[in-house]
This record gives structure tokens, sequence and C-alpha cells, in this order.
């Protein structure tokens, strides 16, 4: 019983990260990557505002990256090959947040892992901002993605959650091969393709006035569905016509009900 009991408290200790730590970048280590490298569980990377020219970061499982004084001060440019930032497979409880990725291939890229990304901004990355690979998920709050080929890219058998981002001047917004997606409050304005949804997974725009969206003003297409389950409602498409927003959709999309500019008026039916 008693070897058995010592058996029992190992695997808790092994369990159970170390007390959790705070590095400063680059008051206390020299760059994220260092403080990556030192990382563990638990741990936070506190960044000061600064241009940081790194890439090929790897992210530990349940480490957090937050800046100071938020995306528009703290950037880290990459060198225009591969991912500024990488969440090998099995990541999970890690957290990015107000950082700027730019000039890379991709801004993060997700190998079969979970992340959450807040107050980010994502710039002139030469592929993709965020690339979600198979198996993975993602939460996307209050960001914004912009001036890429491809804004978001959700493989097959992975997640996106979207609130409260923007999405401009990206070839495609978001180019969707997942399972799932949910959008509220988010706007999709001055890309070619704001939503390109394709391989037969399910997508939620908004919902009701305080979750709808914006999607408009999008060169080609608003939404191009090819195959995927699209509900929700209350968003805010560019017309009060409904045949003036069914010119930017193509496939089945839900239109009724929509809203006006400012979310302040609901049409349930075609003015």
């Amino acid at each position: 019983m008693r070897r058995i009991f010592q058996l029992t408290l190992l695997a808790l200790a092994l369990a159970t990260p170390a007390t959790a730590r705070i590095l400063h970048v680059p008051t206390q280590e020299p760059d994220l990557a260092t403080a990556l490298r030192l990382a563990d569980r638990g741990d936070t990377i506190i960044v000061r505002p600064g241009y940081y020219e790194e890439s090929g970061l790897r992210l530990p499982s349940g480490v957090t990256i937050r800046s100071i004084l938020g995306e528009g001060r703290t950037i880290i440019q990459g060198e225009g090959e591969g991912p500024v930032l990488e969440v090998p497979m099995g990541g999970r409880g890690t957290v990015v947040e107000g950082l700027t990725f730019q000039g890379g291939t991709e801004g993060i890229v997700l190998g079969r892992s979970e992340l959450r990304i807040v107050s980010c901004r994502f710039l002139q990355n030469t592929e993709t901002g965020i690339a979600v690979a198979t198996g993975s998920q993602v939460w996307l709050d209050d960001c914004e993605v912009r001036t890429s080929p491809v804004g978001v890219r959700v493989d097959a058998e992975a997640t996106l959650n979207v609130a409260g981002s923007r999405f401009f001047d990206n070839g495609t917004g978001v180019l969707f091969r997942g399972t799932d997606a949910r959008f509220y409050r988010t706007v999709l304005r001055k890309n070619d393709i704001a939503l390109d949804l394709d391989g037969g997974g399910t997508v939620v725009l908004g919902g009701k006035d305080s979750l709808g969206n914006d999607i408009f003003d999008n060169k080609i297409l608003g939404v191009r569905n090819s195959g995927v389950t699209v509900t929700g409602s209350h968003n805010f498409w560019g017309w009060i016509h409904c045949e003036l927003i069914e010119k930017g959709i193509e496939g089945e999309v839900p239109v009724l009900p929509f809203t006006n500019f400012d979310h302040d008026s609901t049409f349930v039916e075609c003015p």
C-alpha cells in the first residue's frame, strides 16, 4: 500500500507543473527565442514594446506570450520563409496576446494543437496570416488580419471561433475546409472573397443583433459556399435589398433577418 501511495505521489508530481514563472523580454531574456526555449507549462512571457526580427519560433504547450502595450507597439518581424510562430502538435492551453506577426510565410501555424489569440495583428505574411492545421482549434478574439493572400486557412477536422475581429485587404479572408467555424461581431471587408467555404462542415454567422457580422464591400464575393451548412442571422451585407445582397453570395447562405450598417434596425423580409 505504501508503495502504491508513493507511486501516486510521483505521478501527481510529474503531472503538475512547477511554480509558474514570468519571463521578461528583453530585460531578462534577450529575445523571444531564448525565452521560449526556457519556458515550461504555466509560464508567461512578457514582451516589452519593440521590433523583434525573429522567425521559426516554437510555442510550448501551456505557455502564454503577452505584450505590455499591445499589438501596435510590439512587432515580431519574420524573415520571409517559414512561419513566424509555430504551435507544435499537442499544444494545449497556449495563449498569444497583444502582438503583431508579419513578414513570414505564415504568421502563426498550428499543428494539431489549440491556441487562443487575443488582440493580435497579422500583416503582410506571404501565404497565410494563421494556418489552422488538421485537428487544431483556434479562438480568435479582437484581432486584425490583413494584406495576405489568405487571412486564415482552416484545414479538415479543424475548428475556428472568431469574435470581434477584422479581416481587411486579403485575397481570401477565411479559407474554410474544416469541421466547425463560428463568427460573431466580426468585420470582413475589402477582401477579394471574404469567406470561401468548402468541405462539408458547419459555419455559424452571427445569431442575433449583438452578434451580427459585417460582410460587405468585398471585391468579388462576400461568401462562396460549396457544401458547407451555414446558419446564423442579423448580419450586415452592405445592402438592405435582397437582390443586391445575393449578388455577393454564391451557394446556400441564409440572408434573413439582416441589419443595417449600425445594427440598430432589423429586416425580417426583403424591402
